[in-house]
């Protein structure tokens, strides 16, 4: 039974959901359209979604020692693509066989669960100890009763209960239905009553008193003034864009402009109000903090040099360069240890 849990039939499952995944294209990259590049991008995008702990052993097994699950953005960035092309010849069909590293690498990147090898043979073995149970018959030892036909004085006795309850049934339903004469006549006498002596009818569906005009009204006047509030922020707004729908990249921020406008040195680009209102280069990054980790954005200019932003993204004048959010690993090379 211990050839089931072997590396082997590990890589066997982990290649099976890959190729389900490829089969009804779920898979952002294809075998013949990966590159070491385009698979580091991939690692990149895969280490950001879904960051997770538990796979830290894989990452520094293929990537090197890294601080915590974040570091791993920068050290994937950073790091030699080359190591990315056993894997990709491999799943080309290339080679017929891999090191165990690119398995767990590739069960990571489609998101394999459980994780990695040793994770998986441990919920196996539990899985099959469990179903190993669960088929553990109880053997029958007692012998099924015969049946034998009731004697005779049985079928009288029988007749004569099934007799005497048709009796009681029919007893009941008399003792009911003059129950029921009887209290309508009651019912037809309390009425009659009632008439003779002249009590007043009573109303049982009394309408509510009516609600003072402003009461009724204040629903529908408040719904009236919220359409003529949208009304007229739509017609602002209209009028807004008709002369200022554009913007262009400041330095620092984006600026609203008119779209027939020429800015000498910027890009005119249609208004996005959001980056508008909200999008900022932070010119002295010595402000950051802690608090700044996964709430701003940065990207490298240079190797030893990033930019930092308060809204994602991607870089106002490189538009190839994409904002990604302030790791810890950031903030200390760039920020606190400058």
């Amino acid at each position: 039974m211990s050839a089931n849990y072997t590396f082997a039939n590990y890589q066997k499952v982990v290649i099976s959901l890959y190729e389900e995944k490829k089969t009804n294209g779920s898979l952002p990259l294809g075998p013949l359209e990966m590159t070491p590049a385009k698979l580091r991008d991939e690692c990149i995008r895969v280490c950001q979604e879904r960051p997770d702990d538990n796979d830290i052993s894989t990452l520094r097994l293929f990537f090197g020692p890294g601080e915590n699950i974040w570091s791993y953005q920068n050290i994937i960035e950073d790091g030699d693509i080359e190591k990315f092309k056993p894997l990709i010849n491999y799943l080309r069909g290339s080679t017929r066989s891999t090191n165990t590293i690119n398995i767990e690498l590739l069960a990571w990147l489609i998101d394999f669960a459980p994780r990695p090898y040793n994770k998986w043979e441990i919920e196996s073995r539990s899985n099959n100890r469990e179903n190993t149970t669960d088929r553990v018959e109880t053997p029958i030892t007692s012998k099924p009763q015969e049946l034998t036909p009731p004697n005779q004085n049985e079928s009288e006795k029988i007749s004569d209960n099934n007799e005497i309850e048709e009796s009681a049934e029919k007893t009941n339903y008399q003792s009911e239905t003059a129950y029921t004469e009887e209290k309508n006549e009651h019912v037809l006498d309390a009425v009659k009553t009632s008439n003779e002596v002249n009590i007043p009818k009573t109303t049982f569906f009394t309408p509510p008193p009516k609600k003072p005009w402003f009461k009724r009204n204040i629903k529908q006047t408040a719904l009236s003034l919220m359409a003529a509030t949208t009304l007229c922020g739509g017609t602002y707004m209209v009028a807004y864009n008709g002369s200022q729908g554009c913007m262009y990249w400041t330095g620092d921020r984006y600026k609203s402009v008119p779209c027939q406008e020429k800015v000498e040195g910027a890009t005119v680009l249609a208004l996005d109000s959001a980056k508008l209102l909200n999008f900022r280069k932070i010119n002295v990054p010595d402000t950051l903090t802690i608090s700044s980790i996964n709430n701003l954005w940065y990207t490298k200019i240079t190797v030893d040099s990033a930019e930092f932003y308060t809204g994602s993204g991607f870089h106002p004048l490189f538009p190839e360069k994409r904002l990604k959010p302030v790791t810890p690993y950031i903030l200390n090379k760039y920020v606190l240890n400058k």
